[in-house]
């Protein structure tokens, strides 16, 4: 018999060295400076977002595209 163990934990997170941008917040509702942010899982590819400097998410993209 033998035994298997996984171990799980929260994908990295990183802070690209791109530039900030004043991007438009959705859920701010405003201009703000927005960073790269990329997240590296272990069996998926890079994920690449604008996060807000206000609320932390990535809310750039128009809510009904």
């Amino acid at each position: 018999m033998s035994l298997i163990h996984i171990l799980r934990s929260d994908p990295p997170e990183f802070v690209a060295d791109a530039k900030p941008s004043e991007l438009w917040c959705f859920k701010c509702r405003k201009r703000l400076m927005h960073r790269l942010k990329v997240v590296c899982g272990a069996y998926y590819d890079p994920e690449f977002f604008w996060a807000c400097d206000k609320c932390g998410e990535s809310h750039t993209e128009f809510p009904s595209a």
